[in-house]
This record gives structure tokens, C-alpha cells and sequence, in this order.
């Protein structure tokens, strides 16, 4: 027993991980197994934080995790301040979107500061095979579900909205939203890339099955993230990167063994490929406008609702929001925040954004981990191409990933910097 628990809290990046596709505790529930593991282990960090007398701390993180505190600060004194209307459900729901991630850094900060280079790189490596697996079997079971019911067991892991998507034949397994399952098969590709990089895997059977499994569960969700954000990104990575490009030539023979068969069930299965087909027709776009189109009527036109919903706030509380729990629906970072705390909220997330892009530039210019580093920057401009259409680093389940390789991320490279000036100076 005793073996067991050291091993968990050793591998505490990995249960975290996990933990975002856990079920709710009851279909009636708010309360999820992330929630759960991250606060208990938070708990227990604290009280580490509090008894150790030294430790290292990674200067990135930990800013981030201070703009982050900030804005959590802020926004619980808004909501103080009240106002306006707040709703319970909504309320209870945004304190843990913005404590979450509080948490999981606080959780890196506190345990992974002894940790050696090779174990973070352990920790990345696991991670990424992880989430590839996991979203692996999330493709799984969508594609069960395009057959049968599981409405039953679906009550366990899912609400009313990705009941909604499933009215229009998006599917998105564990995910509450198609957008949460976009962000979650992004960083997909992303590890996949990674771990190939790394000459982690062969580019095998298994492998490649894996890889088109990513992109069916990312397709089949129909999400706009995914489509031109994940699927973009793993494209010019594969363009830029020409090693990368070498390795996935064994790509070329398995694809069109395990292609037909895959098309051919999904042609016969999913009756969303037409909702799928929409994104690229010109027509459409003609005919709706190319924003409005891919923001699902989010943006584009006097009419949009993203438009509405901002032109609310502008004329009610501009500066300060409305607090947090005001609104039921936050379809984009950008209304997140304004609706919330106002400009100054929004002032404090674009501040956020403004330092991830600058870190992970110079870690680009000099020439740190590159592996890691196309990783990191591939999450940041991720962030920002979904600015205005999902709030990522909040969105349930899928923000728990995001934070993780964050955090991982920044302490590898941080890490491995230390690493090479000190064989620099030794030399």
C-alpha cells in the first residue's frame, strides 16, 4: 500500500492528467475527479510549502502563476462587490475554472522543484503517451456512441450542451463541449509530434492508428479549433520540421491500408459529416460571411452574438465587468474576462498571453530544447487563435491538459537551460 501511494504522488503529472477524463461523482453533480485529485494534492502542497525551509522556484512559472492569482484576486472582489445578477450554479462553476489552474501550478512549483532533468523529461515523455492513449480511447468511445445509446453512462461525463452537439451529429466522448474536445485533441497532435521528435515510438501500426484516431475524434467533434488550429499547426510543423517530415514517411504506407476502412464506417455511421462538409464549401462562406461561418455565428454581421453579449457589457459596466457567474455561457476568452472583471480583466489576460508568446520566443532564439520549445509554442498560439472563439485556459476538462503541459513545459526547458550554462561556465 505504502509502494502504491509513493507511486502516485510521484507521478503526480500523470494522475492530474488522467484525472481530466474522469467522471462527474453523480449525474446530478457539479463536482468531477479532477476536481478532486487537484485540490487534495493543492492541499497537501500547501502544506509542503509550509514546512520546507528551501527550494528552487521556476522564475516563468511562477509568474504566471502570480498574473494568474491577480486575476483570480480581482475577480473574487468584483464579485463581492456585486451589482448585478450572479447565478449560484455559474458562480460556483467560474471559482473553480480560475482556482483549477492555480492549483495544478501551484502543484509544480511546490513538488517538482527537486526533480532532475532527466525525471521532468520522464514525466513529458509519459504525458504525452498518455493524453495520445487516452484521447485514443475518447475516439473509441465516440465511435460507439455514433451506434448505440449510452446516454446512461454519458449522464456520468458530459452536460446539456454536448447533448446539443449531439442533436447536429457532433460527438465529443468525455468532453461537455466540442471546443473542449478541439483544445484537448490539439495538444493530441501536439504530443503525438513530440514524442516522434523525441524518437520516442517508432512510427509504427500502433502509432499511426493512433494518429488517425486523433484526428477522427477531433473531426467528428467539428470543432473550429481543431480544424484550422490544431490540424494547422501539426501541418507547418510537419512542413518546417524536416526531420519530423523523414520519420512520417512510413505514414505513407499505413495510411492507405487503415483510411478506407475508417471512412467507410464513418460514412455509414455519422450523419455530421455534412455538418463537417459546410466548412468547406465556398459557397457557404459566400453566402454567410467567412466569420460568421467559422465562429458559428459568434462573430460577423450586426447580429452575431458575440457582438450582442459584448455590447452588453460595454454599455452596462465597461470597465469592471459584471463579476464572476454573471453570464451561463462564455463562448470565448475575450467575453470571459470582460463580462467578469471588464477591461481591467481583459487588460490582465492579454498581459498573460503577451508573456507566454515572449517566453516561448526566447526560448526559440536561443535555441532552448527545440523539441520542447515547438511544443510550448505550439500551446501558446493555440491560446491565442482561440482567444476569441473558447476560453482554453478555463474551459472545463480540456484547460486541465492545457495547464499540465504548461507547467511540465516551462520546467523542462528552464531546467535544461541551467543544465547547458553550467557546462558552459565548467568548460
Amino acid at each position: 500500500m505504502n509502494k502504491l501511494i509513493s507511486s502516485t504522488f510521484k507521478n503526480y503529472p500523470i494522475l492530474i492528467l488522467i484525472s481530466a477524463f474522469a467522471p462527474y461523482v453523480s449525474p446530478t453533480s457539479g463536482i468531477k475527479g479532477d476536481n478532486i485529485v487537484i485540490y487534495s494534492l493543492a492541499i497537501i502542497a500547501v502544506g509542503v510549502l509550509l514546512i520546507r525551509q528551501k527550494f528552487s522556484v521556476n522564475k516563468n512559472l511562477l509568474i504566471i502563476f502570480l498574473i494568474w492569482l491577480s486575476v483570480f484576486i480581482y475577480l473574487s472582489t468584483r464579485t463581492l462587490l456585486g451589482g448585478g445578477y450572479i447565478d449560484e450554479y455559474s458562480l460556483i462553476a467560474e471559482i473553480k475554472n480560475f482556482s483549477q489552474p492555480l492549483a495544478i501550478m501551484l502543484i509544480f512549483l511546490v513538488f517538482i522543484y527537486s526533480d532532475k532533468i532527466e525525471s521532468i523529461e520522464i514525466f513529458l515523455k509519459k504525458a504525452s503517451l498518455v493524453l495520445i492513449s487516452l484521447l485514443s480511447i475518447n475516439t473509441l468511445w465516440i465511435f460507439i456512441d455514433i451506434s448505440f445509446d449510452l446516454s446512461y453512462i454519458n449522464q456520468y461525463f458530459v452536460r446539456g450542451v454536448a447533448l446539443n452537439a449531439a442533436g447536429n451529429n457532433r460527438f465529443s466522448g468525455v468532453f461537455n463541449q466540442p471546443m473542449e474536445a478541439g483544445i484537448a485533441y490539439s495538444i493530441g497532435l501536439f504530443s503525438w509530434m513530440y514524442v516522434v521528435s523525441k524518437k520516442y515510438i517508432n512510427v509504427n501500426f500502433k502509432y499511426v492508428l493512433m494518429l488517425i484516431l486523433l484526428f477522427i475524434g477531433g473531426l467528428v467533434s467539428v470543432s473550429k479549433i481543431f480544424i484550422f488550429g490544431g490540424i494547422l499547426l501539426f501541418i507547418i510543423n510537419i512542413i518546417f520540421e524536416k526531420k519530423s517530415l523523414m520519420k512520417l514517411k512510413k505514414l505513407l504506407l499505413w495510411i492507405p491500408i487503415l483510411l478506407p476502412f475508417l471512412i467507410i464506417y464513418l460514412s455509414n455511421n455519422w450523419q455530421g459529416i455534412s455538418y463537417l462538409n459546410r466548412l468547406f464549401t465556398i459557397e457557404n462562406y459566400r453566402e454567410q460571411g467567412f466569420l460568421y461561418l467559422l465562429s458559428a455565428g459568434r462573430y460577423g454581421g450586426n447580429s452575431s452574438q458575440q457582438r450582442g453579449l459584448l455590447d452588453m457589457i460595454w454599455e452596462t459596466s465597461p470597465m469592471i465587468g459584471q463579476g464572476m457567474g454573471s453570464q451561463m455561457i462564455y463562448d470565448s476568452a475575450v467575453f470571459h474576462f470582460f463580462s467578469s472583471g471588464g477591461l481591467i480583466a481583459l487588460s490582465m489576460y492579454l498581459l498573460l498571453l503577451t508573456y507566454l508568446l515572449i517566453v516561448s520566443l526566447h526560448c526559440f532564439v536561443h535555441k532552448k530544447s527545440r523539441s520542447e520549445t515547438i511544443f510550448f509554442f505550439n500551446i501558446v498560439l493555440l491560446i491565442i487563435l482561440a482567444t476569441f472563439g473558447a476560453p482554453v485556459l478555463t474551459v472545463n476538462r480540456a484547460s486541465v491538459v492545457v495547464w499540465v503541459f504548461i507547467s511540465l513545459l516551462l520546467w523542462y526547458i528552464n531546467k535544461k537551460s541551467i543544465k547547458e550554462t553550467i557546462i558552459k561556465k565548467t568548460v
